[in-house]
């Protein structure tokens, strides 16, 4: 948005950093208006804190997943190992 100056002081006035539209909707009261813009930021947060709660949600879910991986392929190598040995064992028997 661009800062428009007033009466030619260099200074631009809180009046109009803000679209029409948004001023209108605006209660006249200072401290309404601080109310207002505490309720807003609440709502954002909220709404941020909702967002990094899902992507937290989904990490977890996936950390589990390759948890649960990891499990199997750890699983396998112990099977594949156990056979590896048992094989090596018949072999040494083969060859007495």
């Amino acid at each position: 948005m661009e800062m428009t100056e007033s009466n030619g002081t260099g200074v631009t006035q809180p009046e109009e950093m803000l679209p029409e539209g948004l001023r209108a909707a605006l209660p006249l009261d200072p401290f309404e208006q601080l109310e207002m813009a505490r309720r807003i930021a609440v709502l954002a947060l909220s709404n941020r804190v909702s967002d990094v709660e899902d992507r937290l949600l989904q990490k977890d879910n996936h950390i589990k997943k390759l948890e649960v991986r990891m499990a199997d392929l750890q699983e396998t190598i112990k099977e594949q190992s156990e056979r590896l040995n048992q094989a090596l064992s018949e072999q040494v028997r083969s060859v007495e």
